[in-house]
């Protein structure tokens, strides 16, 4: 069956001696794989181009049921949202949303919300100045799609957050909880928005610790996360 899609690109690998793998978030169809086959000429390596990280395409492509990589025919820019010429800060986040994106998206089958969520806030970080806190408040928000958003239930007594639970505790008496001074920062951050984000000031060291508290809440609720590999550019890039 012929199909066509908006789609946001995650990741590419190699196939074969003449083709890829490229990993999609499809408006229609949800997580996808696709196979394209590799440039030859000085036209299909512009083309090739359009394969880079999170960027926004119209693919058109055949899918069959039960096929575990389907066969794209062909793809366009989405206008003119091309991440390729992004500087350096917001290049290193391009490349560490992607990955967490791909190891996170698991599900085969549309999810409108999901889609409407990475579409509006990738609009932002192309169109708005670039802020520090990005990605913290993009993980955050990723979180409640993937049905583990954290309760904030903070108080001045209720001030210990537990990454099992997902929510503060009046104690600080398990393994899972963090000290009261993370626990503060986890409840700044979770009343923070792509609107008010850059309002928080926030140390390079902090900023690092959070992103490193995310990560483990996500390991720790979502299997096979695994090792982020683009957290060594983070780390250059905001400590």
């Amino acid at each position: 069956m012929l199909c066509k899609s908006k789609a946001i690109v995650l990741h590419q690998i190699p196939y074969s001696e003449n083709n890829n793998i490229i990993h999609f978030y499809t408006e229609k169809h949800g997580r996808l794989a696709c196979m394209v086959k590799r440039p030859r000429t000085r036209k299909s390596q512009q083309h090739a181009s359009f394969y880079q990280a999170l960027n926004q395409l119209h693919i058109e492509y055949y899918y069959k049921n039960n096929r575990q990589i389907q066969i794209l025919k062909e793809s366009s820019l989405a206008g003119n949202i091309h991440f390729q010429s992004y500087h350096y800060a917001r290049s290193g986040v391009i490349m560490f949303i992607a990955e967490i994106l791909y190891r996170v998206i698991r599900e085969e089958e549309k999810n409108d919300a999901l889609f409407q969520y990475l579409e509006n806030t990738l609009a932002i970080l192309i169109n708005n100045d670039f802020s520090p806190n990005f990605h913290l408040v993009f993980l955050l928000g990723l979180t409640k799609y993937l049905g583990i958003y954290p309760q904030n239930n903070f108080t001045g007594h209720i001030s210990y957050f537990d990454v099992a639970a997902g929510n503060f505790k009046p104690f600080m008496n398990g393994v899972s909880l963090l000290s009261e001074q993370e626990s503060r920062y986890i409840h700044v951050l979770l009343s923070l928005n792509f609107e008010n984000m850059d309002e928080v000031g926030l140390s390079g060291e902090w900023r690092s610790q959070l992103l490193h508290i995310l990560l483990r809440y996500l390991n720790y609720h979502l299997e096979g996360l695994g090792e982020i590999k683009s957290m060594k550019v983070m780390k250059e890039l905001f400590l």
